[in-house]
């Protein structure tokens, strides 16, 4: 009898409910903006629409008041958060290049998806520091106290939100490289996430072209090019052979190029993206 009382009292404790206080429903309020922006972001990838109704699951769960709940939240926000700034390019990548990630000819594209990025790493860094200090509040304060550094700071970190997203507003995005980008001499093209800078090149008669990932990006470069949304492989005589080469984070040379004439170069993961290669 007296251990089903004290196992009682166990599970009445582990789940003992208290009403929100204002760092829960900040972070409940941050998690349920992450949810719609993911949402809405899985149209372009169905891992995302996982991460959303998870996210809406943790929101829902921190709603019940129950006090550890927060560290629930804590820990799968703080996992989000490494695997935006750690674990892939992206999304840094994003942040350094507000106007210019997905290439110069569209500007617009590359700050939607910087104000994308903003929302989510902003949010996530929020709900696991609203969540984090919830916790330690559920725990430490008996009773709970207000907390008169919380409107201050929370209205500080919007400000550095909505300054960033200003900030990249105003960037303008560089010039268009020219053909003739060179590194020690040597014809160099660089590789973002999905294009080619610059897009079209010069290389000398006789002389090597290096290719420069400017990311951990994932690309897998043939001879060739994109024709109405497809991949379509070509050989030329004189052109070097690039068949399925793969590229993550590094650099190549390709060459050399001993016949004037125009090539292409195409990455088969990226639609649309080619280099034109003329040879002089």
């Amino acid at each position: 009898m007296d251990t089903m009382v004290h196992q009682t009292a166990i599970w009445k404790r582990l789940f003992l409910r208290q009403p929100l206080s204002p760092l829960g429903k900040t972070a409940v309020t941050t998690l349920l903006i992450l949810t719609v922006v993911c949402g809405l972001m899985s149209l372009l990838s169905i891992s995302l629409l996982f991460i959303a109704a998870l996210l809406l699951l943790i929101a829902a769960f921190l709603t019940t008041g129950i006090r550890w709940a927060p560290a629930l939240s804590a820990l799968i926000s703080g996992v989000f958060l490494y695997v935006l700034l750690i674990n892939v390019p992206f999304p840094v990548f994003h942040l350094m290049h507000p106007k210019d990630a997905e290439g110069t000819t569209q500007p617009w594209i590359s700050y939607i998806l910087f104000v994308v990025i903003v929302l989510m790493v902003g949010n996530t860094l929020l709900a696991c520091a609203a969540s984090s200090a919830a916790l330690v509040q559920n725990y430490v304060q008996r009773p709970r106290r207000s907390l008169p550094w919380f409107p201050a700071t929370l209205t500080g970190a919007l400000g550095i939100l909505a300054g960033m997203l200003l900030c990249g507003a105003l960037v303008q995005p560089p010039a268009a490289a020219s053909s003739s980008t060179t590194t020690n001499g040597e014809a160099t093209a660089h590789m973002g996430i999905s294009n080619f800078s610059p897009a079209t090149i010069t290389v000398s008669k006789g002389s090597k072209l290096k290719l420069v990932d400017d990311g951990s990006f994932h690309h897998t470069l043939s001879n060739g090019s994109w024709v109405n949304g497809q991949p379509q492989s070509e050989k030329v005589a004189g052109a070097p052979t690039v068949n399925n080469l793969d590229i993550t984070g590094n650099s190549v040379e390709i060459g050399p190029f001993n016949t004037a004439g125009t090539y292409h170069i195409y990455c088969s993961l990226h639609s649309g993206m080619v280099l034109t290669i003329t040879v002089k």
